[in-house]
Order: structure tokens, then C-alpha cells, then sequence
């Protein structure tokens, strides 16, 4: 073989191993990037379920409230009633959606209210 011919296979093989060395950092690059963004989705995850078990406490926290102020006679709007029936259905709905969240604690003020808006409805007796 010629000197040029070696030079030039030497030439062409360190061009590849500096090719290849990039290739290398890009994919190690990618790979933690890729790495960082399944944590931040994790942790997005994570927020997200903290937060909706939140809701669940403090819609149970509203239920309870509600049903001890019917108790002690206090009067409430018709509007106030459709809202926490909606605190009802979605604290209902997370509950059987997440068997290990500490649920059926409403359901004797969830028959109060139910009481309470139907004594309210009969006798026109809203706030």
C-alpha cells in the first residue's frame, strides 16, 4: 500500500471515531433527557393524584360541614344544595375510582342532606 492510501484509511478512521464519539454523546444526551422528562411526567403524575385526593377530603370536609348545620336547623338556598350534591357524586366517584382512600365516611350525612332538602322542597322552606 501507498503512504497515501494509509493516510487516507487513517484519516477516514479517525473522522469515524470522531463521528462516532458524537454519536455517542447524542445518544447518552437524549437518553437523559428522555430520563428527565419520565420524571417530571412522574412527578406531574404524582401532583396530579395528590391533588384530586385533596378535593376528595375537602369535598368530604364540605359534606360533613353541611350535614351538621342541617342538624342544628340552619337554613340553606336551593343552589347551596345542588353544590354539595356535586361534592356528593364526585367525592362517590373518586371513592370507587381509589378503593384505598379512606371513604364511606358521609353516608349518614349524606342522608341527612337528602332528608333536609327533601323537608326544604315540600315545604318551600330554602333560605
Amino acid at each position: 500500500m501507498s503512504d497515501q492510501v494509509i493516510i487516507a484509511i487513517l484519516g477516514c478512521s479517525g473522522l469515524w471515531a470522531v463521528v462516532l464519539k458524537l454519536l455517542d454523546m447524542w445518544i447518552a444526551r437524549k437518553t437523559g433527557v428522555q430520563k428527565m422528562l419520565e420524571e417530571i411526567k412522574s412527578s406531574i403524575e404524582l401532583e396530579r393524584h395528590e391533588r384530586k385526593e385533596k378535593d376528595a377530603e375537602d369535598a368530604r370536609n364540605r359534606i360533613l360541614r353541611f350535614a351538621d348545620e342541617c342538624r342544628r336547623g340552619i337554613k340553606h338556598s336551593e343552589e347551596f344544595f345542588i353544590q354539595i350534591n356535586a361534592d356528593v357524586q364526585f367525592y362517590e366517584l373518586y371513592c370507587k375510582a381509589h378503593p384505598n382512600f379512606k371513604n364511606q365516611r358521609t353516608a349518614a350525612s349524606e342522608l341527612i342532606i337528602s332528608r333536609a332538602y327533601q323537608h326544604c322542597v315540600e315545604n318551600q322552606d330554602f333560605l
